[in-house]
């Protein structure tokens, strides 16, 4: 959870882990890319992000605020991945 006395949140995805560092101001570049390979991953079926927080971080506020967020972030993906599912079968039947 930690890299260079940051507090980052890590996905690891099929094509590469990316991070969010959570004590830096960005431009939401950081954002747009672990979402990108997100929806790339629920392109390719079900997602369900799984936490792993290392004990001493587990009860200090970037800990509760990490786990709500994957949380809700999960929620949020049950909830778009049957119109991921759509889409692409409504693709996959679409001839060029």
């Amino acid at each position: 959870m930690a890299a260079n006395n940051h507090t980052v949140l890590s996905f690891g995805f099929k094509s590469g882990d990316r991070s969010l560092d959570l004590d830096e101001e960005n431009d939401g570049v950081q954002i747009k890319e672990v979402f990108a390979h997100l929806l790339e991953e629920m392109y390719d079926g079900a997602v369900q992000i799984e936490l792993d927080i290392p004990e001493a971080r587990a009860n200090d506020l970037y800990g509760i605020v990490s786990k709500a967020y994957i949380a809700q972030l999960n929620a949020e993906i049950q909830r778009v991945q049957p119109k991921v599912d759509a889409l692409k079968q409504k693709c996959s039947k679409t001839t060029i």
